[in-house]
């Protein structure tokens, strides 16, 4: 296997990067609930205890959990730089936004990408999953000049810095200007990436040194079209990696929405397999600074088991290619298309991975083609 990078020989003069201090913060029974790695803590996807409860109630449950992981790890709140929210029901979202927001400081909001998918563990109203950044005067909100995105509808900010790091809100296709949405899923598309395109250019970035691309497309929309709008992006070779996930529903009536992970790194390694052609649509990992972010990968095969164990092995394949293993794993991502299958994902994963595992978050989505299962990851050196 090799690995490309669009800069050519010049990222082999990259610095080396030194393996990152390690931290698994578990709960009594051996649970991972976050790892910190590099400065960074990635949280297990968080859960209320009682389902039943309203989205309220589960919200601020949720948030309380978070502090107190948080505090394991030395951090609090103000450490948060990047959330999830995943709805049972987009209709709770305005509850859940205010209570969400009250955990933190006005103005110092995290960045935000807030979806519908058809399953949450538990049959629980919202699950959060986050990171926070250890270096607390090493975050910073960006915001671009007014009038060049659509105004916040929650508490979120456009983007916030943490450290090298940028984590982009999830945005959608509303033009900032009018307020109003183009007809098409591709035509929504382009004008998001404008959107995050502004963004980006606020934090002294640009689509170059995107790391990391998630976009959340609803039945209504059109996920070939926003695949389409990608290539159109990306040079061949230069595309980050790509967590496309197909969902129940985005806030408003927006058609999709995509949120950004970008470096400040003129050097990143985009990983391609010995047998795959550099596209523009994506690349199988984008490495930086010791960092791999990992696209979601499918497994092949007849049964669950099979899928789940071939999506495992190829992402194993593809840390092994950045010189890494299961060890160096940070935070896997799981999407199911069905959540029965949980319990008996969780023992193939313990059984597969040596060690204390990584922060794991798993959903429900909608998996394209009969696929029962795809995979992301997040790993550090």
């Amino acid at each position: 296997m090799t690995a490309c990078s669009p800069f050519g020989d010049e990222a082999a003069d990259a610095p080396a990067t030194a393996p990152s201090e390690r931290q698994t913060l578990q709960s009594d029974d051996g649970t991972t609930e976050g790892v910190l790695a590099g400065g960074t803590l990635y949280l297990s996807g968080i859960l209320p205890p009682d389902s039943s409860a309203p989205v309220a109630a589960q919200t601020r449950a949720a948030m309380e959990r978070m502090g107190q992981v948080l505090g394991k790890a030395g951090l609090d709140h103000g450490h948060v730089v990047s959330c999830h929210v995943h709805l049972a029901d987009m209709e709770s979202y305005s509850e859940m936004n205010a209570v969400y927001g009250s955990f933190f400081d006005e103005g110092a909001y995290p960045a935000r990408t807030t979806v519908e998918v058809p399953g949450i563990p538990g049959s629980a109203g919202v699950l959060l999953m986050c990171i926070a950044h250890a270096d607390r005067s090493a975050i910073s909100v960006v915001s671009p000049p007014a009038g060049e995105t659509p105004p916040a509808m929650g508490p979120y900010s456009s983007a916030v810095r943490a450290g090298r790091t940028l984590y982009v809100s999830g945005q959608g296709g509303r033009d900032p200007a009018t307020g109003q949405l183009a007809d098409s899923t591709g035509g929504q598309a382009r004008t998001t990436l404008q959107t995050i395109g502004a963004i980006l250019a606020a934090g002294g970035l640009s689509v170059d040194n995107t790391a990391m691309v998630s976009s959340y497309v609803p039945p209504a929309g059109d996920s070939a079209e926003v695949a389409k709008v990608f290539d159109e992006l990306f040079p061949p070779g230069g595309a980050p990696s790509r967590v496309p996930v197909s969902l129940s529903r985005l806030p408003g009536d927006i058609l999709v929405e995509i949120t950004f992970v970008a470096v400040d790194d003129p050097y990143i390694n985009r990983l391609f397999m010995h047998d795959q052609a550099p596209t523009a649509g994506s690349s199988p990992g984008a490495l930086s600074g010791g960092v791999l972010y990992a696209s979601a990968m499918t497994g092949q095969g007849e049964t669950f088991q099979e899928q789940a164990m071939d999506a495992l092995s190829r992402q194993r394949s593809l840390l092994q290619l950045a010189s890494m293993d299961w060890q160096h794993a940070a935070r896997m991502t799981v999407y199911l298309a069905d959540l029965a299958a949980q319990d008996e994902l969780m023992a193939m994963i313990a059984d597969v991975l040596p060690g204390p595992l990584p922060a794991i978050s798993v959903m429900q989505t909608r998996q394209p083609d009969g696929a029962r299962i795809a995979v992301d990851l997040i790993a550090v050196q």
